[in-house]
């Protein structure tokens, strides 16, 4: 299989307009890679807002791919008219090696770490790590949005609880929420290759038996038959945020949480508008840059 990868370098204030737009239009999950300034002496890192964002996507190079490739541009383009784009075609074993070089062992909280399948690392105690082969799915727990929600299921979590993760990518979070002890997770994605690499990856780290990784959105947990789940984790974009509020907190039992994370600082209002009117009772907010990650608790 071959693919064309498109990298588009925006303003950081627009990086997520132009991923919502394109995110239907290509395969596999948008990633938005902000510039990161490390804290010396810390394992922080902090947004560059000055400094151009990069939004990759990806195509394959398939019979239809000069219209896909039309569409996506144009949507790109539309959102972002000032962008700069490269693009280049990749066998999938070019892909791989390419997101090898960024992916190394990262502390993310207090206890988890999350390291590549190729990596060696030695844990401290009580560390809980969690080994990562994202393949063609994103989520490596580099990105501000993904490190909100780690640092959020870690605290909220009790032994035993139902945790539904939308949007699992690689299962990064559904992982570490088995790990930390939940007693079933449900896994969802719309993205094939994703729910392929999401279970793979709970194999490989001894949860495939706690962690039901399904193809499609938030209605899949009634064809599984889940009951309302303790806690809901959402690493998604701000307008799918707006647009499902409404499913997610029905999700979740009384007095349950959601950790609604991926949402832009100046979507933050309309976000926790759709969430109170949805029946969140009370918010936490927590900012990384221009992220925010929202900690809801719905109604008894």
């Amino acid at each position: 299989m071959k693919w064309q990868e498109f990298l588009f370098s925006v303003p950081h204030a627009v990086a997520e307009g132009v991923a919502e737009a394109i995110l239907p239009l290509c395969h596999g999950g948008v990633a938005q890679e902000p510039a990161l300034t490390a804290t010396p002496g810390s394992e922080e890192v902090a947004l560059a807002t000055d400094r151009p964002t990069a939004v990759r996507a990806y195509l394959p190079r398939s019979a239809d791919f000069a219209p896909r490739r039309r569409a996506l541009l144009q949507a790109a383009q539309a959102a972002c008219p000032e962008l700069s784009l490269s693009e280049r075609e990749l066998d999938e074993e070019d892909w791989a090696s390419a997101w090898k070089r960024h992916f190394t062992a990262a502390r993310v909280g207090r206890r988890l770490v999350i390291k590549p399948t190729w990596e060696r690392y030695e844990p401290r105690r009580r560390d809980v790590v969690i080994e990562l082969d994202p393949g063609m799915a994103f989520g490596t727990g580099d990105h501000p949005t993904t490190r909100a929600c780690l640092r959020a299921l870690e605290r909220l979590i009790l032994p035993g609880d139902r945790v539904l993760d939308l949007g699992t990518g690689s299962g990064i979070l559904a992982i570490a929420a088995a790990r930390l002890g939940a007693s079933a997770v449900l896994a969802v994605d719309v993205d094939p290759i994703a729910v392929e690499a999401a279970r793979a990856n709970c194999v490989s780290n001894g949860v495939a038996t706690v962690v039901t990784v399904v193809l499609g959105g938030v209605e899949a947990r009634h064809a599984c038959g889940s009951p309302p789940v303790d806690l809901a984790l959402a690493n998604l974009t701000s307008q799918l945020h707006r647009e499902l509020a409404a499913d997610l907190l029905e999700a979740v039992r009384p007095g349950g949480h959601v950790v609604a994370a991926g949402v832009g600082a100046p979507a933050l209002r309309q976000v926790a508008r759709a969430y109170r009117r949805a029946g969140a009772a009370r918010s936490t907010i927590r900012r990384d840059g221009e992220w925010r990650a929202l900690i809801l608790r719905k109604a008894e």
